[in-house]
């Protein structure tokens, strides 16, 4: 699944898609952070359909890892913020 904000903001880039308590985004801003968020994961080697373990908070930076996950076609495997390591690596095979 590949994620286009702008399509899905209606043809409006500079309605709101983002506000957080330090944070407002347009979808137009908004896409260029996940687009930004999208290089650097694309750089760590992550590609489309690998599955990507990763401890998602409840915040503007989840919301923009899972959207460039998402851009880049891989597969993000949420993990409970109140896990443990052990279970974490558990929990992505690597324990």
């Amino acid at each position: 699944m590949s994620i286009d904000l702008l399509a899905e903001a209606g043809g409006e880039p500079n309605a709101l898609a983002l506000v957080s308590p330090s944070l407002v985004w347009t979808y137009a801003s908004l896409s260029d952070e996940v687009e930004r968020r999208a290089d650097d994961i694309r750089g760590s080697g992550v590609a489309r359909g690998d599955l990507v373990p990763l401890v998602v908070e409840a915040d503007a930076d989840g919301v923009v890892s899972l959207l460039a996950l998402w851009r880049i076609g891989a597969v993000p495997l949420p993990l409970n913020t109140r896990s443990t390591e052990a279970e974490r690596a558990a929990a992505t095979g690597l324990g």
